[in-house]
C-alpha cells in the first residue's frame, strides 16, 4: 500500500535527506536539518511510502510570483 504523509520527525527528515542526496548524486546537497528548516517556514517535505518503506520525496518551496503555489523539482 502507498501512503503519502508530511514529514516533521527527524527520522524521517534523515531518511527523505537520504533519498535526495541519492537522487542528486550529491551527498551534500540536503541534511534532516535543513529540511526542518523548510518545513518549520512553510516549505513542507513529504515523503511516499510503500509497505513502511520511504520510495520518494517531494520538497516544496513557497512560490509567492504568479499567485501562491508549491513549486517542487524532486
Amino acid at each position: 500500500m502507498t501512503e503519502i504523509r508530511l514529514l516533521v520527525d527527524f527520522p524521517d527528515l534523515e531518511a527523505a535527506a537520504k533519498v535526495i542526496n541519492a537522487v542528486w548524486d550529491d551527498p551534500t546537497l540536503s541534511s534532516a536539518a535543513l529540511l526542518r528548516a523548510y518545513t518549520h517556514f512553510g516549505n513542507p517535505t513529504f515523503g511516499a511510502f510503500v509497505d513502511a518503506e520511504l520510495v520518494g520525496v517531494s520538497v516544496a518551496f513557497v512560490a509567492p510570483s504568479g499567485g501562491m503555489h508549491l513549486h517542487s523539482h524532486i
